[in-house]
């Protein structure tokens, strides 16, 4: 088997996961989306309500 037969599938699989990789990780919402999020969250809970949103797990780092 010649080199280059497993070199090229294996640089195509190489740059398709790359780029499978860059579009999931842009896609990913921004710290200020997520801290809008939050910040409706905390504005639709009812009154009295002192618990935290799920939301705002995630405007603190969290999943």
């Amino acid at each position: 088997m010649r080199r280059s037969t497993v070199l090229i599938p294996a640089g195509v699989l190489a740059v398709a996961g790359g780029l499978t990789g860059l579009v999931l990780w842009l896609n990913q919402p921004s710290y200020d989306d997520r801290v809008n999020d939050c910040v409706a969250a905390l504005k639709d809970r009812p009154q009295g309500d002192e618990a935290e949103p799920e939301a705002c797990e995630e405007a603190k780092g969290g999943h």
